[in-house]
């Protein structure tokens, strides 16, 4: 029978992992509402379809930014977390500064070799060139950055690195906004003042590392090189089939049905988002931490504390899932325009694909701490095929619906086949009562909200308040919660 006595050491260790994990849902929530931001700028100053090359040029980044690194950066967290060398860390830092500066160098080329052929493939025309180098500034920028990220992260500093994540987003939604607003400038010249605040956020991280640490050196050092390119190499693909399952579907979107319709679906995931940022900052810290308390003996813990994640999370995300189904059209159409307006079964599907992705993310972390890259890759890849598969054959029948049905399913399949590769399942059981009582709780939360769409604001309000009453009555009710509750906000027994 697990103890629920916390000792001195786990009480501490728990404390700060829950402090960690504050702090990066604090960077989490502005990068979300970077993006949040960014629709109604962008919508409402250009309109939907100049949305969706906004959208576009951004799932872009997303796609070809580990393949600028090469995955390096996964690489300096998983074997930087727990070391204390620093000459091996300088060593790492200035291999990965050699590949990611070289790549980009190569990118920027390219954008502006193949201008009109990346148009055509990213927009569905060639009248849109112009956006090519820009995107190529902004790709390489945000690369730099993420390494700095991954360095921070690696070295435990991870107040600090939240603080740059968090002045980045800040800066970008402020410099393009001044641009756009006060300016007027373009839909172009706001992308290129994006990549600019995105470059200055990436000198300036560069400049905070410590001294010493090869933030400045590029050298390749063949040992480190070849220990980190056997481990993130194999990540590549399995990046690459990822962004196929989450991305893939925008540009199905814009070839079969245009750059408004993905622009609006994107704006419905961007809402639906929230669920993924619930989980983002328990798997950031949750990684590094691991792997120092298993360095430290502390395997048990490390068990403990990714099996309470795990159920947190979904506690969390089965209270907030109805509230985004029932009011997110509105929020959408308060945000850009009417023409956002989606139905609540496309958000609910989307939501629940977020929830998916969300828990095979975590799933995901634990395969790779196991180095167990080639069956994670063999899983993301086999589901993206059947992830194009499904978005061509249901996108020209069902539209928008289609789209994110297919999504769902893939990461459901992924959730599935995940978890049964995890070697101590154990880690990931959640006590069937907790769980019945949290879906019970959102189908109650689901049912309150939906009777009180329609009474206006003060009857929203009055509405989300007695569904946030009754679905923490429902869950509080319950002993294993509260025994969770317990271990996640433990402080040291003396």
């Amino acid at each position: 029978m697990r103890s629920n006595s916390i000792s001195d050491h786990d009480g501490d260790t728990r404390g700060r992992f829950l402090g960690d994990v504050a702090i990066r849902f604090l960077g989490q929530a502005v990068n979300a509402l970077k993006g949040l931001i960014f629709l109604p700028l962008i919508a409402r100053s250009f309109g939907e379809s100049s949305y969706g090359i906004w959208t576009q040029i951004s799932l872009t980044v997303v796609l070809l930014q580990p393949l600028l690194t090469l995955r390096l950066e996964s690489a300096l967290v998983r074997y930087l977390a727990g070391a204390s060398a620093g000459i091996e860390r300088r060593r790492a830092l200035s291999s990965v500064n050699f590949v990611t500066w070289t790549s980009g160098m190569i990118v920027l080329f390219l954008a502006w070799a193949l201008k009109e052929g990346l148009s055509l493939i990213l927009f569905g025309s060639r009248s849109l060139a112009e956006f090519a180098v820009p995107l190529g500034l902004l790709l390489v920028a945000q690369a730099t950055l993420s390494v700095s990220v991954a360095a921070f992260r690696a070295m435990g500093r991870l107040k600090r690195c939240t603080v740059i994540q968090v002045a980045s987003s800040l800066g970008s939604i402020i410099v393009v906004a001044i641009a756009v607003q006060v300016f007027g400038a373009s839909l172009h010249q706001a992308v290129i003042a994006w990549a600019i605040s995105t470059g200055v956020a990436s000198l300036v991280a560069r400049g905070l590392l410590t001294r010493g640490s090869g933030a400045w050196s590029v050298r390749v050092h063949r040992g480190t090189a070849r220990r980190f390119l056997r481990y993130s190499l194999p990540l590549i693909p399995t990046v690459a089939a990822a962004w196929i399952i989450e991305y893939s579907d925008r540009y199905f979107l814009v070839h079969l049905l245009g750059l408004g319709d993905a622009g609006v679906y994107t704006g419905a995931y961007r809402l639906a988002q929230i669920m993924r940022m619930l989980m983002t900052p328990l798997v950031f810290v949750l990684l590094p931490t691991i792997l120092r308390l298993r360095q430290r003996g502390k395997s048990s813990l490390a068990q403990s504390l990714t099996r309470d994640a795990h159920s947190a999370y979904l506690l969390v995300a089965c209270g907030i899932a109805p509230l985004l189904i029932v009011w997110g059209p509105q929020v959408l159409v308060s945000l850009a325009s009417e023409s956002f307006r989606v139905s609540q079964s496309l958000l609910a599907l989307v939501v629940i694909g977020e929830l998916f992705l969300s828990l095979r993310t975590l799933y995901t972390q634990l395969l790779f701490l196991s180095e167990r890259t080639l069956a994670v890759m063999l899983v993301v890849g086999g589901t993206a095929m059947m992830n194009i598969a499904a978005n061509l054959l249901l996108i020209p029948v069902l539209g928008l619906l289609g789209a994110a049905l297919a999504t769902a399913f893939s990461y459901a399949t992924q959730w599935l086949i995940m978890r049964s590769l995890v070697q101590d399942r154990d880690t990931l059981s959640v006590p069937f009562p907790l769980l019945a009582r949290a879906l019970a709780g959102g189908g109650l939360v689901y049912v309150l909200l939906s009777m009180t769409e329609s009474l206006g604001t003060g009857g929203a309000i009055l509405g989300i308040a007695c569904a946030a009453l009754v679905y923490f009555g429902v869950i509080g009710s319950s002993k294993t919660a509260r025994s969770l509750l317990r271990r996640m906000f433990a402080t040291p027994s003396h």
